[in-house]
């Protein structure tokens, strides 16, 4: 009985589309779906032995929070060209990738740099000519 009712909601869900219609949409803007602009980069595991008491704030799901990202109680890592690749910038927007606060989002404010852990989503575009430079918005 599981398994059917189980199967009837993943056939529900594939065959739900939403629809949002826009009439008009702003001068610049197109209609596109988002996984054609952007992608989800996941963070890096770092070990709980590797934490020091200053560094590097590594931001895990715990520390989104009402949309914005805090690093009040983040641990910490000394800074490494190792993992530079998951380095998070002011702006950069994060989303949670697991547990029961999956999809739970919020943006990075602060100028200093923090790391991205492991489940921690990081929206990046596909390519910065969807930026104007101008005012640091998707053109």
């Amino acid at each position: 009985m599981l398994k059917i009712l189980i199967q009837t909601i993943k056939e529900m869900a594939n065959e739900y589309k939403p629809q949002i219609i826009m009439t008009k949409l702003p001068f610049g803007w197109i209609s596109t779906k988002l996984g054609k602009i952007l992608y989800v980069k996941n963070g890096f595991a770092f070990k709980s032995s590797n934490y020091s008491k200053s560094g590097v704030p590594i931001i895990r799901i715990s520390d989104i929070k009402n949309g914005t990202i805090t690093t009040d109680s983040s641990k910490k890592i000394k800074a490494s060209d190792e993992i530079n690749d998951f380095i998070i910038y002011e702006n950069d927007i994060l989303i949670a990738l697991s547990g029961a606060t999956t999809g739970k989002f919020g943006i990075y404010q602060s100028k200093g740099i923090s790391y991205q852990n492991q489940l921690v989503g990081n929206l990046k575009l596909f390519s910065d000519k969807l930026i104007d430079k101008k005012c640091g918005h998707p053109s």
